[in-house]
């Protein structure tokens, strides 16, 4: 029996190899002629371990190292006959290795801890608390600055966080913020005199200064008089200052500072599909201004189509944005209402003057009476027929009493266009009337006027005024 130096198991003498651990009995016994008498386990520098030693575990746990080595197991000795010629095979250094390896992923394991722990201290500051006394470093251990495949080093942001901001989104528009700022330079153009539209002369008109209106040329090109009604619905002469004939556009010169929202020009050119809003008034009936939503429709060049019906709607008001800007100004083309762009207002701002109209019929705004306050069918009918310029109505309704030469007093009717009608008093026959008249130059009581507003007592007798008198010391009329 033969102890195996691997596991310490006994091993029959015919075994070639041990049965518990598998260990290989490949060593040759030879005789003194040379004859192999058998094998036996093979030996480390010509030992073999004691047969009493207590069995290792762990792979390679059968090799030694040599006595020098301070890792090295105590030497064994061979149980069995050995042949001094015979040169030892190489052993490999199993055992020595399973005991380095630990020992160096540890003090690996250990400074990459270590760096890791500087690397926080240095980007977040020291942690308070009790001072701790210093240690060497570790030789094995790598530098702190030093990228580790645990610690690789991270790329620098290329942008600062404080310029990282969610996305915005525009805040709806407070609509009835919007007209309140912008109402009072909204006023409706009123004009007497010779017009290519059907609807004119009669426009809206927004300031873009204090004395200045923009507004549609078609409600003004052949205008005799002009009147601006201011958003109290009071009327301030007017004279056609500059235009661009051709692109549709009209700048008035107002005879007095309108006091209104001064409007500014945006720079932005148009969109299809943008939202935007139109401005309208119309005084002369009391309307205030409004404010209504509109879609910019189909852009051509410098103009746009809108998706909104004219219907009643004035034209000349202004299609502002968001903040107010206007990007263009309403038109009317056939039952259609049409934008013309920003552009086309600054070429009229820019103009130095305006194509003359030759007018022969002249007829004020058309439409129905704009009698405000009071009711008396005579006077309704009068002021209706002068309005409309049907003077032998007119003269139908006056008695003997106040006719005149004829055709001298329809003259002075051609030019004449009458609103703001109010009757104050009423009584019996007799109604105190106040109105605003605008008309040509040479037809008012004043050579160069254009525009006056009377206070006049009228006395109906059998369906025609038979008496306009003034009140007692007045001349019956004043400057607009």
């Amino acid at each position: 029996m033969e102890v195996c130096p691997n596991c310490g198991t006994q091993v029959s003498e015919g075994a070639d190899r041990c049965p518990a651990c598998g260990l290989p009995r490949n060593l040759p016994i030879h005789a003194e002629d040379g004859t192999v008498l058998g094998h036996t386990f093979a030996t480390v520098h010509g030992h073999r371990p004691d047969a009493q030693a207590s069995p290792a575990s762990g792979p390679g746990s059968g090799h030694s190292a040599p006595s020098a080595d301070p890792f090295s197991l105590p030497p064994t000795t061979s149980t069995g006959p050995t042949d001094s010629t015979a040169a030892p095979p190489r052993q490999p250094r199993t055992r020595l290795m399973m005991i380095l390896v630990p020992i160096l992923v540890g003090a690996l394991v250990l400074g990459v801890a270590t760096a890791l722990v500087i690397r926080a201290v240095r980007d977040d500051g020291p942690v308070a608390g009790p001072a701790s006394p210093a240690t060497a470093p570790d030789s094995n251990a790598p530098t702190p600055d030093a990228p580790t495949p645990e610690d690789p080093t991270p790329e620098p942001s290329t942008v600062p966080p404080s310029t990282t901001a969610p996305p915005t989104t525009e805040p709806p528009v407070d609509r009835d913020a919007l007209l309140r700022r912008t109402a009072s330079g909204v006023v409706t153009v009123v004009a007497t005199g010779c017009s290519d539209d059907d609807q004119a002369p009669r426009a809206t008109g927004f300031q873009i200064s204090d004395t200045e209106v923009v507004t549609s040329w078609a409600a003004v090109s052949g205008a005799v008089a002009l009147v601006v009604l201011d958003p109290q619905g009071d009327p301030v002469p007017a004279t056609l200052d500059r235009a661009a004939a051709d692109e549709g556009v009209a700048v008035l010169k107002t005879s007095r500072a309108l006091g209104g929202h001064e409007f500014e020009l945006a720079d932005a050119e148009l969109t299809t599909g943008a939202t935007a809003y139109g401005l309208t008034a119309d005084l002369l009936y009391g309307s205030a201004a409004e404010l209504t939503d509109v879609a910019i429709g189909e852009v051509g060049d410098h103009r746009a189509e809108l998706d909104l019906a004219s219907g009643e709607r004035v034209p000349g008001g202004p299609i502002v944005n968001g903040d107010g800007e206007v990007v263009g100004i309403e038109a009317r083309d056939g039952n259609r209402s049409v934008l013309l762009d920003a552009t086309l207002i600054r070429q009229a701002l820019d103009a130095d003057d305006f194509p003359g109209t030759d007018c022969s019929t002249m007829r004020g705004p058309q439409g129905p009476l704009p009698l405000l306050e009071g009711d008396n069918q005579t006077l309704e009918t009068y002021f209706a027929a002068i309005n409309a310029g049907k003077h032998d109505k007119v003269w139908s309704l006056l008695g003997p009493q106040v006719r005149g030469d004829k055709q001298k007093t329809i003259d002075g009717w051609r030019s004449v266009y009458d609103f703001n009608i109010r009757i104050d008093e009423a009584g019996d026959d007799r109604y105190r009337v106040r109105f605003d008249s605008i008309f040509a130059e040479g037809q008012g009581p004043e050579p160069d006027m254009t525009c006056a507003r009377w206070t006049l007592t009228y006395r109906i007798s059998g369906g025609r005024i038979v008496a306009a008198a003034t009140d007692k010391g007045s001349t019956g009329w004043r400057h607009c």
